[in-house]
């Protein structure tokens, strides 16, 4: 009989140990019930859980309402970012076409910046940013820093400034206004308002959009809009306001392009069937 308890409790205890902890969200992080985001703690219950190794595979988060970072005007830094340079975010998320306000980050040292530093095979759509700044080293974008095999759609980041503080020499500095570095997946319907900064790969929608080899064609920016915005570089690295390749049925309208040299740059004065409001 003895024998027996000692068994059971053993089972016990290994099945303790083997369960993975869960965020402390309300829902469950099922498609229909997805982990709710209502407030700037679940934001940081969020990044804690992915930086602490939990990469959300299979998970569904939804943001409920807007969020608020104000006053943002005299905070350097308020929020983190969701995943990092070791460990990425892999799950669906929802911002519900909710608002986020007043990001502030400011780390002049650190890769992989924005409300997502790292994402791999993720979902993220439907998320608005408004009155953003994110400053890093390289991997910096509104969105999402870099992101590998990942879906974004229907974003907005307005009213913001996306900066790369890596020196020319640095070989990808990739800032974007909605993603810093793009590995395969794809960002569609996608709007950027503000100023990107940087030094090697700069541009308004993705930075960087990476391909394996020239024979393969680069993974897709479709349906994406920079509008009355400041694209800033001090290289030739920068070949176009929305990407340097792998962009189609995207435009800008009313920038400014600000490097000392640029290819294939053009600006679409008429656009049809596209509204946008951009709130203070």
């Amino acid at each position: 009989m003895k024998k027996y308890k000692f068994l059971c409790l053993l089972t016990m205890m290994m099945v303790v140990v083997g369960a993975k902890a869960q965020p402390n969200l309300s829902g469950s992080g099922t498609e229909a019930d997805p982990y709710q985001i209502s407030s700037k703690t679940n934001l940081a219950t969020l990044a804690t859980y992915v930086n602490g190794g939990n990469n959300c595979e299979g998970l569904y988060f939804k943001v409920t309402q807007d969020i608020d970072y104000s006053p943002a005007s005299t905070t350097t830094n308020n929020f983190t970012p969701i995943g990092n340079d070791s460990r990425n975010f892999a799950g669906h998320f929802d911002g519900g076409g909710y608002t986020i306000k007043g990001l502030r980050y400011d780390h002049s040292d650190n890769s992989y910046c924005g409300l997502f530093g790292n994402t791999s095979s993720a979902t993220i759509q439907n998320v608005i940013l408004n009155n953003v700044s994110i400053k890093g080293l390289t991997r910096v974008g509104g969105i999402v820093g870099h992101a590998y095999a990942t879906t974004v759609s229907n974003c907005q980041v307005t009213n913001a400034t996306i900066t790369g503080t890596n020196s020319v020499s640095y070989a990808y500095g990739s800032i974007g206004g909605i993603v810093g570095r793009k590995e395969y997946g794809t960002v569609s319907e996608c709007v950027f308002n503000g100023t990107v900064s940087g030094n090697k790969y700069i541009a308004g929608i993705v930075g960087y959009n990476y391909y394996q080899g020239y024979n393969n064609p680069p993974t897709t920016i479709n349906r994406c809009l920079v509008i009355n915005s400041t694209i800033g570089a001090y290289d030739s690295n920068v070949y176009n306001l929305i990407s340097d390749s792998g962009f189609e049925n995207s435009y800008y309208s009313g920038c400014t392009l600000r490097t000392t040299s640029a290819n294939n740059c053009y600006v679409i004065q008429l656009l049809k069937n596209y509204s946008i409001t951009i709130s203070s």
